[in-house]
C-alpha cells in the first residue's frame, strides 16, 4: 500500500461491501474550496468527517462516493447514489481543473474539483478521460 490509494484498494473495498459492478470509472475529487468541509445532500452526508477528498466510482447505474480521511486513507462509509435519484451530472472545464456537479431531484447540488492527473495513480487519468469521452 503506497501513499496514494490505488484502484485495486478501492475495488477491494467495493467488493467487500458487495457493491462492485465491474464497470466503474474511478476518479479522485476534492470538495470545492468555496463550500464548507461538509455538504448536505440526501445521499452524501459528510458531517462526521473532516473530508477534503473522495474517490468517485461512476457507472451507468450509480455513483459511489468513497471519502478519504486527512491522511488520504479510505473511510469504509461509502455513499451510493442511484442514477434514478440524480437530476443532473455535469463536468465543466475551468482554467486548470474540472468541476463535477451532481444535483439530486430535490435541487441539492454538490460540486467537486478534479484534476485530469493524480500523482501516484495512473489509472485515475485513464478513467477520467473515459468519463470525459462518455459525457460528450
Amino acid at each position: 500500500m503506497g501513499l496514494i490509494v490505488q484502484h485495486d484498494e478501492i475495488i477491494s473495498l467495493l467488493k467487500k461491501l458487495d457493491i462492485y459492478n465491474g464497470d466503474e470509472l474511478i476518479i479522485y475529487v476534492t470538495l470545492k474550496v468555496s463550500q464548507p468541509l461538509y455538504v448536505r445532500m440526501n445521499y452524501l452526508n459528510l458531517d462526521n468527517y473532516i473530508v477534503q477528498g473522495a474517490w468517485l466510482a461512476i457507472n451507468d447505474n450509480d455513483i459511489k462516493i468513497l471519502p478519504v480521511n486527512q491522511l488520504g486513507k479510505l473511510i469504509d462509509d461509502v455513499s451510493v447514489i442511484c442514477q434514478d435519484d440524480i437530476d443532473d451530472f455535469s463536468i465543466k472545464k475551468n482554467l486548470l481543473l474540472y468541476t463535477i456537479s451532481i444535483a439530486d431531484l430535490k435541487g441539492s447540488v454538490v460540486q467537486f474539483r478534479v484534476s485530469s492527473k493524480v500523482l501516484g495513480n495512473k489509472k485515475h487519468h485513464e478513467d477520467f478521460l473515459k468519463l470525459l469521452n462518455k459525457m460528450r
